[in-house]
């Protein structure tokens, strides 16, 4: 009987204390997302033909970001804390492009004025 009592507190204890973690693991970020580009000049972004919303999916044990029916490998994804803030990277080589974590739904990249927001769908 105490053996029985000493694995069902061990099952807890495996539950609970994961779930009582603030740190972020990397396969959190695994899933759909919708994606909305927006601009200082929504001109700009209309003209370019980016003003609607694309569906995007991430899978980050496979390493690839999918979209549009074009898929993305990446050697590595991983999280990076810089300056108080989380980033998400992908990696190809010694290339990476970096989101930043929003929230555990929401990454955000800025470039040239745009800004690429991924919303979990």
């Amino acid at each position: 009987m105490k053996k029985i009592i000493n694995i069902f507190y061990f099952a807890i204890l495996c539950i609970f204390i994961p779930a009582c973690s603030d740190e972020m693991d990397k396969n959190d970020f695994s899933g759909d997302y919708k994606m909305i580009i927006t601009a200082d000049n929504s001109l700009m972004v209309s003209a370019m033909g980016l003003d609607k919303e694309y569906k995007m999916k991430i899978s980050v044990p496979m390493g690839l970001m999918e979209s549009e029916g074009k898929r993305q490998l990446f050697d590595e994804i991983l999280i990076r804390k810089l300056d108080d803030k989380d980033y998400l990277i992908f990696k190809n080589g010694s290339k990476e492009f970096a989101w930043t974590i929003v929230d555990k739904d929401t990454l955000s990249n800025t470039e040239r004025n745009m800004t690429t927001t991924l919303t979990r769908i």
